[in-house]
């Protein structure tokens, strides 16, 4: 957590703001810091980053879904970047929300497709299914 607080502090351009306030938020979630995290995401000008977002638009709408209490139960497709890191945070949204199986099952749906092994969202489903014994 530190280590995203170190980047978040200078973190200059929009798009690296946005993915480390994403991987910073989900890091306070992990680690039961739920108050923090809601503070912290509430404190951010989403849409003043908006607009220079070039490459962290996935992190944006997650960002935007947290602030907003919640994922919703929108089909979710995971054969792409997109749906890697979309899907990681869906995962990630249930299994600290108290429903491993639904997170489980999204972080399988996402390494199954193995042709996005080198993002971020495939790396972490596929560490997180290591730790739960997957």
């Amino acid at each position: 957590i530190d280590k995203y607080r170190q980047c978040m502090a200078v973190s200059e351009h929009p798009d690296s703001k946005i993915a480390t306030a994403h991987w910073l938020y989900m890091s306070l979630r992990r680690a039961g810091q739920e108050e923090e995290a809601r503070e912290f995401i509430q404190g951010m000008d989403l849409d003043g980053l908006a607009p220079d977002v070039i490459e962290s638009g996935s992190y944006l709408a997650l960002l935007r879904i947290y602030r907003a209490g919640g994922v919703g139960e929108e089909a979710l497709e995971f054969g792409d970047l997109e749906g890697a890191t979309q899907g990681y945070g869906h995962g990630n949204w249930a299994f600290y929300n108290g429903d491993p199986e639904s997170a489980r099952a999204i972080f399988q749906a996402i390494v199954a497709e193995k042709n996005q092994w080198g993002a971020f969202g495939y790396i972490a489903a596929e560490a997180d299914l290591a730790r739960m014994g997957n």
